[in-house]
C-alpha cells in the first residue's frame, strides 16, 4: 500500500494494534503507516495514565500527527490534542498577578518545584521564588511532594506551555496588605504575669518607700523638647504628662511612621522610643533617625530583652532601658543627659530578662534525665540568674506533719528536729496561704526555726503549684544580706516555682500530664506577657505620681481645676481594674476539673485575652469571629481551656518570626453534624505543616521546633478526645499557614463522662 504524505498537525484515523502498559499505544493508520502514542500524549488531566483506559486492541481512534521518525519512518501521534487543550486560553484563565493554590507533584532539589493547579496543568516555582526571608539551597528544606502551596502567577508562556509561580511574591503581597490594614496597635486586655497579689503588694510598697526619699529635681536646660514614640497609650501618655509637669515640651507619636515624620519636621533634644510598634520595630526607627541626625539622643524602651535588638542598638550607640520605668529612672536619665550630654546605660540588675534560663531544666525534663537531676539543674540555673547561693525546695507532708528537702543548693542538711520544727515556720505559711512570703530583713521571732537551721538576713518563699493536697512544696531563697531581692529576682523565682510544679507532676501518670502542660504554660506565658504588664504597671506608677502632685497643688491652690486630676484618677483606676481582671483570668487555668455548662464563645474570648500580650509582643493580630447562634455545651471547662491555650500558644510560637501576621479564632455551630456540631477553627500564618506530618504532630515527643518538647498538641488531642471531641489539620499551606479544626459534642452520655 502506498503511504500517504503526512504533515504535523494533521488529523488521521488509526487502529490500535498493541497496548504497552508503561509506554503507550501502537497503532496502524489507514494507509498502513505505523504510529506510536506515548503515555504523556494520551491525556491532559492525568500525569501517568494507563494506556488501557483510553483504548483497546482493534479500536479505531482519531489522533493528531506530531512528527515522523526519520530513521524508522514511524509516526509520533497525540491523542490528547483531539481533546480540549487547557493551554489555548491559559493567559485569560491565569493572568499575571493571579493568586493560585495547588499541590506539589515533583521537586527538582536545586531548581524548584512543579505544582498541579488543575488536572493536567502544572506550574513551576523556581527555587529563588519560594521563601522571601532566606536563600534556599535545597527545595526540600521547605517543600515536600503533596504539600499545598499558594502563589502568584508571575509569567505565562502558552507557546512553551510554562507557568511560573512565586510563593515569595504572594507572601510579600499579603504582608503589604496587612501593613496597610494596621493603623494602630491591636486592642486587647493586658495580662498580669505570674507574680501573685502579695508579691505585687510588696513591689508597690517598695515603690512607696522609695518615693518617701528626697527626690532630686530635674530642670529643663539644654534638654527642652522631647519626642515619645510608643503605641501603648497607657505608658506613653502618663510619661508625657509627667515630663510636661516638669516643664518639658513633649510630643507623643503612636506609630513609627508618625515618629519619623515628627523627627524629620521638628527639632527634638531627646527621643523615648518603644521597641515594638504597630507598623515597624523601634530599632529600625532608631537606625533611620540616627542616620539623619546622629547627634540626637535616643533611648530605646522595651518590656523584655531581645538579643538582636541589643546588638543593633549597640552599633549605633543607643542605650536600652526596660519597663516599668520609675520616676527615679527618668530623673537619672534626664540629669545625666543634662550634665554629661550622654544617656546613661541601664544597670544590669534592672534588666527584665526573658525566662531563657529555664531552658536547661525544660530540656532535662523533656529528655527524662530524672526528677532529681532536673530539680538540681533548675535550682543551679536560678542561683546563677539571681546571684543567690542558698536555695531550698521544701517538701511538706501534711499527714506526717514533717518538712524535708526535695532539692537544695548551698544549705545545710535537715536534722530530725529541724524537720519537725519547720512545720511551724514560714515554710508552712507559704503552703497554707498559697502566697509569697518575703522579708527584706527577717524577724527573729517569726523565723526562729529557720534561723536555728541556718543563718540569713533576707529570704523569699514561693508556693509550688501542687496536684495533691497531701504533699506540698515551697521554694525558698536565702541571703546573708538584708534587702537582697528586687522585683526581677522575685519574678524569676516565681517562674521557677511554677516550673518545679510541672517537673514534679511530670513523673506521675499520663492523666496528670494534663496538669504538667498547664503549669509549663504559665512559665512560657510569663516571658511573653512581661512587655504588656510593664506598660500597664509603668503607666500606673507614673499616673500615681502625677496624682500625688495634683493633690499637693490642690492643698495649696484650692481653686485649681479638678479636670486633670480626675483624668489621672480614671487612668489609674482603668489600669488597676485591668490588672485585677487579668489575675482572675490567669488563675482560671488552675481550678478544679468538673463537668459544667460552658459558653464556648466566652471561653475562646477568655483564652484569646490570656494570650493576647504574647501575640502583641510578637506583633501578631488576634482576630475573633464567633457564631452568635452557638448554644452552650456540657463539658469540662478546664480541659477545653488548656486545649485552646495549647493550640494558640503553638501557633503564636510558629508565627513569631512573621510580624504583622493575623491569627484568626472562629466558632461555628453545625447542627447537621449530629455527633460533633461545635466547630472551632484556629487559622494561623505560620510556616505550614507538611502533609506527611498531619498525623505525626499529635505523637508524644514529636516536634520540628527548636527547643520543642512535643507535648503541646499531644496533650491537646488527648484532652479533646477525653470530652468526646477531636482535633485535626483542616488545611495547611506551606509558608502561608495552617487551620486547626476542633470538633466538640454538645454533651456526652453519663457513662462516658469520666
Amino acid at each position: 500500500m502506498t503511504q500517504t504524505k503526512h504533515a504535523p498537525g494533521q488529523i488521521v484515523k488509526a487502529r490500535v494494534t498493541r497496548i504497552l502498559p508503561y509506554f503507550g499505544l501502537l497503532v496502524r493508520l489507514e494507509d498502513g503507516s505505523r504510529g506510536f502514542i506515548r503515555r504523556r500524549e494520551l491525556s491532559w488531566s492525568e500525569k501517568e495514565p494507563h494506556p488501557g483506559k483510553f483504548a483497546h486492541v482493534g479500536q479505531e481512534i482519531e489522533a493528531v500527527i506530531l512528527d515522523r521518525d526519520a530513521a524508522t519512518g514511524n509516526l509520533s501521534l497525540s491523542l490528547r490534542l483531539r481533546q480540549h487543550d487547557p493551554w489555548t486560553e491559559i493567559e485569560k484563565r491565569y493572568p499575571v498577578g493571579k493568586e493560585v493554590q495547588g499541590v506539589v507533584t515533583r521537586i527538582l532539589p536545586d531548581r524548584g518545584a512543579f505544582v498541579e493547579l488543575e488536572r493536567g496543568l502544572d506550574g513551576f516555582i523556581p527555587i529563588s521564588f519560594i521563601d522571601p526571608e532566606r536563600k534556599i539551597e535545597n527545595v526540600e528544606d521547605v517543600l515536600w511532594v503533596d504539600d499545598h502551596v499558594r502563589a502568584l502567577v508571575v509569567e505565562v508562556e502558552a507557546r512553551t506551555k510554562t507557568i511560573h509561580l512565586s510563593v515569595k511574591a504572594y507572601l510579600q503581597r499579603r504582608r503589604r496588605e496587612r501593613i496597610q490594614e494596621i493603623s494602630v496597635a491591636p486592642a486587647g486586655a493586658a495580662i498580669e504575669d505570674i507574680i501573685d497579689q502579695k508579691t505585687r503588694e510588696l513591689l508597690y510598697q517598695a515603690v512607696l518607700e522609695s518615693d518617701r526619699c528626697e527626690t532630686p529635681l530635674v530642670q529643663p536646660n539644654r534638654i527642652r523638647r522631647i519626642l515619645i514614640i510608643d503605641d501603648i497609650v497607657e505608658f506613653g501618655q502618663p510619661l508625657a504628662d509627667w515630663l510636661g509637669q516638669k516643664g518639658y515640651e513633649v510630643k507623643l507619636a503612636l506609630t513609627g511612621k508618625e515618629g519619623l515624620d515628627f523627627s524629620g519636621q521638628e527639632t527634638f533634644d531627646l527621643i523615648f522610643l518603644d521597641s515594638h510598634l504597630p507598623d515597624t520595630t523601634g530599632i529600625e526607627v532608631a537606625e533611620k533617625i540616627n542616620a539623619a541626625r546622629p547627634e540626637l539622643p535616643i533611648l530605646l524602651v522595651t518590656g523584655y530583652e531581645d538579643e538582636m535588638d541589643m546588638e543593633r542598638a549597640a552599633k549605633i550607640e543607643v542605650p536600652i532601658w526596660f519597663k516599668p520605668m520609675a520616676e527615679q529612672d527618668l530623673i537619672e536619665i534626664l540629669n545625666t543627659l543634662e550634665n554629661t550630654g550622654h544617656l546613661p546605660a541601664m544597670a544590669a540588675s534592672a534588666h527584665e530578662k526573658q525566662l531563657d534560663f529555664l531552658q536547661p531544666g525544660i530540656e532535662s525534663l523533656a529528655t527524662r534525665r530524672g526528677l532529681s537531676k532536673t530539680l538540681q539543674t533548675i535550682l543551679g540555673e536560678l542561683s546563677r540568674e539571681v546571684g543567690v547561693k542558698s536555695l531550698a525546695l521544701f517538701r511538706v507532708d501534711a499527714k506526717k506533719r514533717e518538712v524535708t528537702l526535695e532539692a537544695s543548693q548551698g544549705v545545710p542538711p535537715l536534722s530530725d528536729e529541724h524537720s519537725y520544727n519547720l512545720i511551724y515556720s514560714p515554710v508552712q505559711d507559704v503552703i497554707e496561704t498559697n502566697r509569697l512570703v518575703y522579708q527584706s530583713q527577717v524577724s527573729p521571732r517569726r523565723f526562729k526555726y529557720l534561723l536555728k537551721w541556718m543563718s540569713f538576713q533576707s529570704c523569699a518563699g514561693f508556693p509550688v503549684p501542687a496536684l495533691h493536697r497531701e504533699v506540698s512544696h515551697a521554694l525558698f531563697l536565702f541571703d546573708s544580706r538584708p534587702r537582697r531581692f528586687d522585683r526581677a529576682q522575685l519574678a524569676r523565682a516565681q517562674a521557677v516555682a511554677t516550673f518545679v510544679g510541672a517537673a514534679l507532676a511530670f513523673e506521675q501518670t499520663e492523666s496528670q500530664l494534663q496538669a504538667v502542660q498547664q503549669l509549663i504554660l504559665k512559665g512560657q506565658l510569663a516571658a511573653g506577657i512581661l512587655h504588656e504588664v510593664h506598660n500597664r504597671l509603668g503607666g500606673a506608677l507614673l499616673t500615681a505620681k502625677l496624682l500625688h502632685g495634683d493633690f499637693e497643688d490642690l492643698r495649696h491652690q484650692p481653686q485649681k481645676d479638678w479636670f486633670k486630676t480626675q483624668e489621672h484618677a480614671r487612668s489609674l483606676q482603668e489600669n488597676l481594674d485591668t490588672i485585677s481582671e487579668s489575675i482572675k483570668l490567669f488563675r482560671r487555668l488552675s481550678r478544679e476539673e468538673s463537668w459544667e455548662e460552658i459558653d464556648i464563645n466566652q471561653a475562646l474570648h477568655r483564652t484569646a485575652d490570656l494570650l493576647r500580650p504574647l501575640a502583641i509582643k510578637n506583633k501578631i493580630d488576634l482576630k475573633l469571629e464567633f457564631d452568635d447562634k452557638m448554644p452552650h455545651l456540657h463539658s469540662v471547662g478546664v480541659r477545653l481551656d488548656q486545649v485552646f491555650c495549647n493550640i494558640l500558644l503553638n501557633a503564636i510560637e510558629w508565627m513569631a518570626p512573621k510580624p504583622g501576621a493575623c491569627l484568626t479564632i472562629s466558632s461555628r455551630f453545625v447542627p447537621e453534624n449530629f455527633k460533633r456540631p461545635v466547630q472551632i477553627r484556629f487559622c494561623d500564618a505560620g510556616p505550614g505543616i507538611h502533609r506527611h506530618h498531619f498525623d505525626s504532630i499529635y505523637e508524644l515527643g514529636f516536634t520540628t521546633k527548636n527547643g520543642g518538647t512535643g507535648l503541646g498538641l499531644f496533650i491537646a488531642k488527648g484532652l479533646a478526645e477525653s470530652v468526646g471531641g477531636n482535633i485535626l489539620v483542616e488545611e495547611s499551606i506551606i509558608l502561608v499557614g495552617t487551620t486547626f479544626l476542633v470538633e466538640l459534642p454538645l454533651r456526652l452520655s453519663g457513662k462516658n463522662q469520666k
